[in-house]
């Protein structure tokens, strides 16, 4: 079974937190929850969690100083299905959360930190990075591009959207390349975080034991 992607929603919220937003469809178990959070108070901490799942871990986050902005994805593997609803709980005077959901993961899937960087550019209105390459059979990448003006009205070729910036690739094959090209609406100073889940396959049920013939005789070993 391939990664699929299954939904998304966002909103933005300012003044004092929590601030909530809520998947646009149900997740099942064994489900992927992604979340992608901005916010404009400095590089303070702060918590995601969903009403159904709990906390969410941070699978990478970066602090643009060009921006003034925390630029960071967190996930969960969804352990009761349902429609859940995030809650970031932080200080800062602006919040951006957006979610995705994602099926088709058959073993354990699994934060590949190897592909996890940070990219960025100034008055331009492209926005280019060559070098995302799948390390993993089975593998979703994510692109979350932040800038404080504007927006790329078409999502990149090979590239799918799902709400406020939050991009995906899936990867059948390890090895692939997948480069993010796109253009924004308007000139800006950007950057992009880059990381990727793959599932990770796993051995369910008992082990068959090794048989072999030694002068007619059979050995379990």
């Amino acid at each position: 079974m391939t990664i699929s992607y299954i939904t998304s929603s966002g909103a933005g919220n300012s003044g004092s937190s929590p601030h909530t937003t809520t998947y646009g469809a149900a997740l099942a178990i064994g489900n992927v929850g992604v979340a992608f959070v901005t916010n404009n108070s400095g590089s303070g901490a702060f918590t995601v969690s969903d009403n159904l799942n709990g906390s969410y871990t941070e699978l990478y986050s970066y602090y643009s100083s060009a921006l003034g902005y925390n630029v960071t994805l967190w996930w969960v593997v969804v352990n009761t299905a349902g429609t859940p609803t995030i809650t970031v709980t932080g200080t800062g005077g602006y919040f951006q959360v957006s979610c995705s959901g994602f099926s088709g993961f058959l073993g354990t899937p699994t934060s590949d930190t190897a592909i996890q960087a940070n990219y960025s550019g100034s008055s331009t209105t492209s926005i280019s990075i060559s070098t995302i390459t799948s390390n993993y059979n089975n593998e979703l990448m994510i692109v979350t591009p932040a800038n404080n003006i504007t927006y790329i009205p078409t999502a990149p070729t090979g590239w799918g959207t799902g709400y406020a910036a939050l991009y995906c690739s899936i990867q059948s094959t390890a090895g692939t390349n997948a480069p993010f090209n796109g253009t924004f609406a308007a000139s800006c100073t950007w950057d992009a975080i880059v990381a990727g889940i793959y599932d990770n396959p796993t051995v369910s049920g008992p082990v068959s034991p090794l048989l072999y013939n030694r002068k007619n005789v059979l050995y379990f070993i």
